[in-house]
């Protein structure tokens, strides 16, 4: 009984010392095995490849199945699922597509076991999702819609490039976000294009847009306001949403008295409703009503007209312009606002060419508002018409106003033409001013023959050949002067008195 208890508890010990030794054998293996999963690379669908290397880069042997999982279910690929492994040495086992042919495109979670180390990874062909607006989503004209997208493809984390385009209005933009309002009315196929390198992804929604409602107010008259007898009422039309063109129709009492946005008439005395009707391109109607009272007015009409500029003067480019009004009636204070081709000014420094409008718009203390308004016409300052205007000259028009031209403007040219608007020391052929006679300290013969002409005291001998002798020309100079005829006289007075002498005297 002893020794078979004995023999049990020796047994007993040594199953225990056997389990012990096979535990701490696979407990150091489980240590001193390293398996690594170096890589995993695929390729897009539907030529998708799995590639896991493994690598053991401890002392000790490995052998082990590997095991593959995608999404949670098992892969069994066809070659090398039970690995050997020396220390430093690594294999890699492939999933092809003939295994992977079940799973559809997009982000798949894959999960490899090899000698007790488990390595997760998140692989999958570039997706492209469009994140905002919503497929059939409707947005008002004018909206604010923004644009938002999202890029994956697994483990990758880099840039991607992004296009937005509409089949309406193309191209919308190159962000992974944007932001637009001015989209076309209509229904857009939005598509949105992702790509790197040769990869590309794609998604696309539809959405529409439509006119906002339309809308329809009365700027102008002001509901129940009082207005003078005889006072022009400014009707004014404050159109939003709809789809344009629009038509306005005005009506005083179920009288049509306009047509347009904004104009101006009279109304009668006594108390009118006013109702404006827009339409837009589609049809769509909408009508605003405001009452007005007509009273009578104690002061005479307003009257506006402008005394200057006028329509029948000429006016020249650069010209400053003076704007005077002519007012009478009304009640004080006036309010004046001057306007040129449309736009508010106050003075008119410097005009320039061509045809203008100048207006004069006068509200006065009843708000009773008038308007003038003129056509001006105003020249170029050289028009080449051949005359020398005021404000030509030879500098700014040369070809109405020559060389020479009495135009307020010393040119100074030396072209042998005086110009009358130059001093003597501003102009070289000015030493000639051709008034007919000879200045002695300026003129002479050579420089001025018109004021100087030949045999001119001018302290020049011209030496001509003229039949005049010239008073400046020295003995011999001018063949004309010979004998200088006072020389000759003294010479016959001479011999005159010697023979009477002789006469009267020796011969006796």
């Amino acid at each position: 009984m002893v020794c078979g208890m004995k023999l049990e508890v020796k047994n007993k010990m040594k199953s225990m010392l056997e389990l012990l030794i096979a535990f701490i054998i696979i407990y150091g293996c489980s240590f001193m095995v390293f398996s690594e999963i170096q890589e995993i690379t695929r390729t897009d669908f539907p030529d998708i490849k799995l590639d896991c290397s493994v690598k053991n880069e401890r002392d000790t042997i490995c052998t082990d199945r590997v095991i593959i999982e995608i999404d949670g279910k098992v892969i069994l690929c066809e070659e090398n699922l039970t690995l050997t492994l020396y220390p430093q040495e690594s294999e890699s086992v492939s999933c092809t597509s003939s295994q992977l042919s079940s799973f559809t495109r997009g982000i798949h979670n894959v999960d490899v076991s090899y000698c007790g180390t488990h390595y997760s990874y998140t692989i999958g062909r570039l997706k492209a999702k469009i994140l905002s607006p919503s497929d059939g989503e409707i947005f008002q004209l004018g909206e604010t819609i923004l644009f938002n997208s999202i890029a994956d493809e697994g483990i990758y984390k880099g840039t991607y490039n992004y296009l937005w385009k509409s089949n309406k209005d193309g191209i919308l933009g190159r962000k992974r976000f944007i932001s637009l309002k001015n989209l076309s009315l209509g229904i857009h196929n939005i598509v949105l294009k992702v790509s790197r390198d040769s990869k590309e992804a794609t998604d696309s929604i539809s959405i529409r847009i439509i006119p906002k409602p339309l809308q329809v107010k009365i700027k102008s008259p002001l509901a129940e306001t009082a207005y003078k007898e005889n006072q022009p009422i400014n009707f004014s039309a404050q159109v939003t949403g709809g789809i344009e063109p629009y038509t306005y129709e005005w009506l005083s009492d179920n009288i049509i008295i306009g047509n347009e946005k904004i104009f101006s008439a009279r109304l009668p005395l006594g108390l009118h409703k006013i109702t404006l009707i827009v339409k837009d391109r589609n049809n769509n109607m909408k009508k605003h009503s405001v009452y007005i009272f007509i009273e009578h007015s104690k002061e005479p009409p307003l009257s506006v007209s402008i005394a200057s500029p006028r329509s029948d003067e000429l006016y020249t480019e650069g010209d400053s312009i003076n704007l005077i009004a002519s007012l009478s009636g009304g009640r004080e204070p006036y309010n004046y606002q001057w306007t040129l081709d449309g736009k508010k000014i106050e003075k008119i420094e410097s005009i320039s060419p061509g045809k203008h409008e100048i207006a004069l718009e006068v509200i006065d203390a009843n708000r009773v508002m008038e308007r003038a308004s003129i056509e001006i016409f105003v020249r170029e300052i050289c028009n080449k018409d051949g005359i020398c205007d005021p404000r030509e000259n030879y500098e700014n028009c040369p070809e109405d106003c020559p060389s020479g031209s009495g135009d307020g403007y010393c040119d100074g040219l030396g072209d042998l033409i005086c110009d009358p608007d130059c001093s003597r020391s501003e102009d070289v052929d000015c030493f000639c001013n051709r008034d007919g006679t000879c200045e002695v300290k300026m003129e002479n013969y050579l420089n001025c023959p018109q004021d100087c002409p030949s045999g001119s005291l001018d302290n020049y001998c011209d030496a001509l050949k003229d039949d005049i002798c010239d008073p400046d020309c020295k003995e011999g100079e001018d063949p004309d002067c010979g004998i200088r005829y006072p020389d000759y006289m003294l010479l016959l007075i001479m011999l005159i008195i010697i023979v009477i002498v002789y006469l009267r005297f020796i011969r006796r």
